[in-house]
């Protein structure tokens, strides 16, 4: 006996189906197993693994390897667990509207507005000069509105002016130090990092960051790339389309001599013909144009013996168009 075993044995049928991961489990073997060849059924030893039937007459297989079909074989049940998570989540709505409660209050005690009043009705403070259309018994109710010297709002440009006073340096090491490509890429991505910082004024930003951790104690914020003309202008952009050009010239090969003739040499005999045998017999009279011929046996060329040049397909500029500026936008 092998006390370090490195690898377990398969023991099941041959061409059984291994069980598959999540809800299934061996639900799912055991239904798709295959079947005995000789009798038709399971093998004694698997036969005591068929899953019985749930409530509801449906098995594990029939629910789907993952719950798929859940929704439609038991509704109810997928409405309570929908139930469950909303309830859940509902947990933390009353924390959420004491935070942005507190938020707002912060942010009036920055304006130097410190004598509000919450009202509970609609979720909001209210300052007791406002104008309020409703009777007199509830502006009797209000507090007085009295003066205030703003220590919040020196407290915070204190915070405000230590947090911004230098841009933290972002700077690109290379993968290793030895290669040259990528102390290059390192070297760019740098480069680009302070481009963003200069379109985005970046010590602005930290002066905005400075204020809402000082207000509301939290924030976020994301790097995505805008696409604006208004903001950042438009520019020109070529449309440009495949077309194929010939890498030479078309040419006749001659069948009986083997002689490669240029197309437009052959053209250019062929016009010069023409031109000869219109002036003699007249303008009352079109010559058709000659088939050409191979110059050093005269024998005839057809387009059989045509032989067309190699083509590659290049760009071509066929039109411009006028697309907005866009750059990183923080």
């Amino acid at each position: 006996m092998d006390p370090y075993p490195t690898a377990e044995t398969w023991t099941a049928t041959p061409g059984a189906v291994a069980p598959a991961d999540g809800n299934a489990g061996s639900a799912v073997a055991a239904v798709f197993r295959p079947r005995d060849f000789s009798g038709g059924s399971l093998p004694e030893s698997e036969a005591h693994k068929t899953p019985p039937s749930e409530e509801g007459g449906y098995t594990a297989a029939d629910l789907g390897v993952n719950n798929e079909r859940l929704e439609e074989l038991k509704p109810k049940l997928v409405l309570a667990l929908r139930d469950l998570v909303r309830q859940y989540r509902e947990e933390g709505v009353v924390a959420r509207r004491h935070e942005i409660r507190r938020i707002r209050q912060a942010r009036l005690f920055w304006q130097g507005l410190q004598y509000a009043w919450w009202n509970p009705n609609d979720m909001n403070w209210h300052l007791p000069f406002e104008q309020r259309f409703s009777d007199d018994r509830e502006l009797e109710e209000m507090p007085r509105y009295q003066f205030v010297t703003n220590f919040y709002q020196g407290f915070g440009l204190s915070f405000i002016a230590l947090l911004s006073q230098d841009v933290p340096s972002v700077r690109f090491y290379p993968q290793s130090a030895q290669s040259l490509e990528d102390i290059s890429a390192a070297r760019a991505a740098s480069d680009v990092a302070t481009l963003i910082e200069q379109n985005n004024h970046v010590e602005h930003l930290l002066t905005a960051i400075g204020y809402f951790l000082w207000t509301d104690g939290k924030l976020g914020g994301y790097v995505r790339y805008v696409a604006d003309g208004q903001r950042f202008g438009f520019h020109d952009e070529n449309i440009l389309e495949a077309i194929e050009i010939p890498l030479g010239e078309d040419a006749y090969v001659c069948p009986s001599c083997g002689k490669e003739t240029p197309v437009r040499n052959s053209e250019s005999a062929a016009n010069a013909a023409n031109a000869d045998g219109a002036a003699s017999v007249g303008a009352r009279y079109i010559v058709p144009l000659q088939e050409p011929t191979c110059p050093q046996c005269g024998a005839e060329l057809s387009s059989a013996d045509l032989r067309r040049a190699e083509r590659v397909t290049v760009p071509r500029v066929v039109a411009t168009r006028r697309v907005p500026n866009g750059q990183e936008v923080i």
